[in-house]
């Protein structure tokens, strides 16, 4: 099952990071009224969207989330 999500956010941080073998990946903590959370950028989508990620900035976030295989869980694309 998906679902279609769309939320305007404010951005608090952006942390880049690299992985054990060298990948370079984002953590990018974001907030609204309601809530805050943090989305983990992976590769091709760290480098697409590093440039968004101004402390203070206004992000509208459009995905998709859905169930992940062999979990309960949900991810966020």
């Amino acid at each position: 099952m998906t679902h279609n999500l769309i939320f305007h956010c404010e951005v608090i941080e952006l942390s880049k990071r690299a992985s054990k073998k060298g990948n370079m990946f984002g953590i990018l903590e974001v907030k609204n009224n309601c809530s805050q959370t943090k989305l983990f950028l992976f590769s091709e989508d760290f480098l697409k969207f590093q440039r968004y990620g101004i402390k203070g900035g206004q992000l509208l976030i459009k995905g998709k989330a859905q169930k992940q295989k062999f979990s309960d869980n949900y991810g966020f694309r």
